[in-house]
């Protein structure tokens, strides 16, 4: 769904479409040792792309580490 009332930028959504990836790379791949936490996400997520809101970048991580990726199937 489009929400045109976002206050989202253009930059903040290729921020958030690479965090996504890394993040994917980061809960899936067995080389990583210490798993990104929601809380820690969250954080550096927000620090590019301040504008989008907490709830959703929490929602973002929860579908990628609960499903295994952002789309529904």
């Amino acid at each position: 769904m489009c929400n045109l009332e976002s206050n989202v930028v253009s930059d903040e959504v290729y921020v958030l479409c690479f965090s996504l990836i890394m993040l994917s790379v980061d809960l899936t791949s067995p080389h990583v040792k210490n798993k990104m936490s929601k809380r820690e996400f969250i954080k550096n997520t927000r620090r590019a792309a301040s504008r989008v809101s907490e709830d959703l970048v929490g929602d973002l991580y929860d579908n990628v580490y609960l499903v295994g990726h952002v789309a529904a199937s």
